[in-house]
């Protein structure tokens, strides 16, 4: 006890030297400390982005992990291709009903509203399949029809044999044209969505600068700046 006193009143005492000297030096300080930031600036914003991408990651696999933590189509149990499914219903929809937007927001909705029925896990694979053909090819009796337009592109930027360029994914239905460098979603909004992207690119000669990826490969790779399969 007496030391813990001892140690606390040279806290103390420390603190009040540290007023002293801040009232009578406030510029010199200030200008230290300012100066300290900006030396360090990138260092400590690259700290923030890496705490805030943890506290997502934490946030979705509680979801997923309640929702039984693999895809209930393929058995896909990597966490950054997975995703959580609206059984039966329209995903955008709902979310629009009760005013929320994708990603870690819906999660906490998810979480928030003590994990309500509903939902499942899907991989992306599988998800995107379904929204797109509504079916799924792990489960489809027949071959899904793909655009024929849509094949020419996959077959192009795959030297003929359509295939993701990071896992070798071979099926049709499951993959998707990926910007290398980046930057998808502007260009998105620029030349749209879906067919009008495929319909973009067609028209304007197979422009360099794309790749085959599944769709794993390629929200992962969105998402969270890279592919588990490029990192084992």
């Amino acid at each position: 006890m007496g030391s813990d006193f001892m140690l606390d009143d040279a806290r103390m005492k420390q603190h009040r030297r540290w007023e002293r000297y801040f009232k009578r030096n406030k510029e010199r300080v200030r200008k230290l400390w300012r100066e300290s930031y900006w030396r360090r600036r990138d260092r400590l914003l690259e700290i923030r982005r890496e705490r805030e991408r943890q506290r997502r990651r934490r946030i979705k696999a509680l979801v997923i992990q309640h929702y039984g933590g693999r895809c209930v189509c393929c058995g896909e149990d990597i966490i950054e291709f997975l995703s959580i499914d609206h059984i039966g219903q329209d995903g955008s929809l709902q979310k629009r009903r009760h005013g929320i937007k994708g990603g870690t927001e819906f999660y906490c909705w998810i979480i928030k509203n003590n994990f309500p029925e509903g939902f499942r896990v899907l991989c992306y694979n599988c998800n995107k399949a379904i929204a797109l053909y509504g079916i799924c090819p792990h489960s489809a009796i027949v071959d899904i029809k793909i655009a024929e337009e849509r094949k020419q592109i996959l077959r192009h930027y795959s030297w003929g044999h359509p295939l993701c360029s990071c896992c070798g994914e071979a099926n049709l239905a499951l993959l998707s044209i990926d910007h290398i460098n980046g930057g998808g979603s502007r260009h998105f909004k620029q030349v749209g969505w879906g067919t009008r992207f495929y319909k973009w690119v067609f028209k304007n000669n197979f422009p360099d600068g794309f790749q085959v990826l599944c769709f794993n490969c390629n929200l992962a790779k969105g998402f969270y700046g890279y592919c588990p399969h490029r990192q084992r």
